[in-house]
């Protein structure tokens, strides 16, 4: 998308209202909003308070899918990396510029798993997907080699919501 056109601008727009939806729709917080010549990023993050859920590995999951579904309808293209884990998340900078970001291994490890992400495609870590595979259906990828990362990364690719079993009485 090429937002210096007006065609482009519009667009970027109709993705930001996208991905804003999608993210505080599971009570996450769009951290960022990059532009560079590799196209649009965005940094969503769960579990930062005071909007912290037992199951935000899930949340974040369940927003991907959405946002996925959303950025198709808009005829473009997305690549989503999830990982769970602890961040540095605050502000950074001096006296006369300063902002709010999150750093650290996880935030990198999920740029790391975007960027290997196929088109259209969402993948996740080991952490997320022990946090999340009861409710989620995967297919197991082969492992990874990253950037700044020794040993290779174990890849989930979430493909759809598992059908929720039945707990209690039913009709039958």
């Amino acid at each position: 998308v090429d937002v210096s056109t007006d065609d482009g601008a519009e667009k970027a727009q109709a993705l930001m209202l996208c991905i804003q939806k999608g993210c505080y729709s599971h009570e996450g917080n769009l951290n960022k909003f990059l532009v560079d010549d590799k196209g649009l990023l965005f940094l969503c993050i769960f579990g930062q308070p005071p909007m912290v859920h037992t199951d935000d590995s899930k949340r974040a999951t369940f927003a991907c899918f959405d946002m996925l579904r959303g950025v198709m309808e808009l005829g473009l293209e997305a690549r989503f990396g999830v990982t769970t884990g602890r961040s540095f998340c605050g502000v950074v900078g001096s006296d006369t510029r300063q902002e709010y970001t999150c750093l650290g291994d996880t935030v990198n490890l999920s740029a790391r798993l975007m960027a290997s992400s196929k088109k259209n495609g969402i993948l996740v870590d080991q952490v997320t997907y022990n946090a999340t595979e009861e409710d989620i259906e995967y297919e197991v990828l082969d492992p990874i080699k990253v950037k700044g990362k020794t040993a290779y990364i174990e890849i989930f690719k979430p493909i759809g919501l598992k059908k929720p079993t039945t707990i209690g009485l039913t009709l039958d």
